[in-house]
């Protein structure tokens, strides 16, 4: 056979040859792949998706790839703070490639995650508004809203997950009750803490060294009971009704587009501190009594000089420190509740308590769940999931209606 292959170069010259015994080569390995895979079809198919990969990354590498696969047009705007971000994420990053398919509305997910990738030591780039799928190691669904009433073609191996930070009466995902859904959904990024990832609203945090605040000077001269920010104002935990029978007892001062009281439009900074010299309480009533479902009015007014009354579904004292919130679940009615406030007004000392967690804990508002899933997905196959039926995982017994409304 090396005779006749010797002769067969001479013929057609040598680096030729070579050419072709290089090609044949190349083709056989590529047979003997597809032969030795899951089947001939699947084997193409990871063939395919790692040709359609690799433009995508070197224009990632570039600086390009919202141009290529993020359908941006030129007239989309882009703040400096989300373009400081993806500069940061794309030029020193590929890795893993993380697809969001669809924005939340009103807010900006994609700016928050590419924060949360670009001090993450875990390697991942995320795109956005793809529509080519099969390039991408992962697919997070933003199931408010989601447009689409079938599932987009799934290749081997993909992560889908399924995003919400709304409770499931606000979550607008009945698509994904379709049957075509179902064993789609690997990984869960909510609230929820027995999501895959979990994405919390904030998160108390133990000091390493506790500290030794003046409690006294703080509470002292505080001359109003209690406050409400609400702009909803009938929800699915009729909160409303909660509060008018506790105002048969006591004084509460309602801010916002349910109530009479104003407060500097979007100055945060200053109704903070108005909260902290002026009022004793403040009620963190949750618009939904839903399974873990806690959110920010929790951990931002936590962080004030103030005392929370804490109302919806979750289990408070997973989430926050002994002492440091007064739950509504623990009375048997809105008037109980009222009368323990007012007994609170009287006594500064029993009020005082409800300070004594912050020398030991504090409030950490800066989550990485982007990184939590970056880091998964460089092992994905040590967390390798299916939900059966997603919906049904989020829906199913997750909230109920009140039953605390008697007078």
């Amino acid at each position: 056979m090396y005779a006749e292959m010797n002769i067969y170069c001479k013929q057609i010259g040598y680096r030729k040859c070579l050419m072709n015994i290089v090609c044949i080569g190349f083709a056989s390995s590529v047979l003997w792949m597809c032969l030795m895979g899951n089947g001939f079809n699947l084997n193409l198919e990871m063939l395919k998706n790692t040709f359609q990969r690799r433009p995508i990354e070197l224009s990632i590498r570039k600086g390009n790839h919202s141009s290529v696969i993020a359908n941006k047009t030129e007239e989309e705007s882009t703040t400096p703070k989300e373009t400081s971000a993806k500069n940061q994420n794309t030029s020193a990053k590929v890795g893993k490639l993380i697809l969001l398919k669809n924005n939340p509305a009103g807010w900006n997910l994609y700016s928050i995650l590419l924060q949360h990738l670009s001090r993450c030591p875990a390697k991942c780039t995320l795109v956005k508004s793809g529509n080519n799928l099969s390039a991408f190691d992962a697919v997070i669904f933003n199931a408010v809203g989601y447009p689409e009433n079938l599932p987009p073609r799934k290749v081997p191996g993909q992560v889908w997950v399924y995003f919400t930070l709304e409770s499931p009466y606000h979550s607008a995902d009945y698509k994904f009750n379709r049957p075509e859904w179902r064993n789609m959904f690997n990984w869960t990024m909510t609230y929820r803490a027995d999501s895959n990832i979990w994405y919390p609203y904030g998160r108390i945090r133990k000091r390493e060294k506790p500290i030794q605040l003046d409690f006294q000077g703080l509470t002292k001269n505080k001359t109003k009971l209690a406050a409400w920010f609400v702009s909803h104002c009938r929800t699915p935990g009729e909160r409303h009704k909660y509060v008018q029978k506790m105002k048969k007892t006591i004084s509460v001062d309602i801010f916002g587009g349910c109530g009479d009281k104003k407060c500097p439009p979007n100055n945060v900074t200053l109704c903070g501190q108005m909260l902290s010299r002026d009022y004793k309480f403040y009620l963190a009533f949750e618009n939904s009594l839903c399974y873990d479902y806690l959110t920010e009015k929790v951990f931002h007014y936590i962080e004030q000089q103030i005392v929370l009354v804490v109302r919806g579904g979750a289990d408070y004292s997973k989430f926050l420190p002994p002492n440091s919130f007064i739950n509504t679940a623990d009375f048997k009615s809105p008037k109980l509740l009222a009368e323990y406030l007012l007994y609170m007004d009287k006594n500064h000392t029993a009020y005082v308590e409800y300070f004594k967690w912050r020398n030991h804990y504090y409030v950490d508002t800066d989550e990485s769940p982007g990184c939590r899933l970056c880091t998964k997905l460089s092992n994905a196959t040590a967390y390798a999931n299916v939900y059966n039926d997603i919906y049904s995982w989020w829906h199913k017994d997750t909230c109920k209606r009140p039953n605390d409304l008697r007078s």
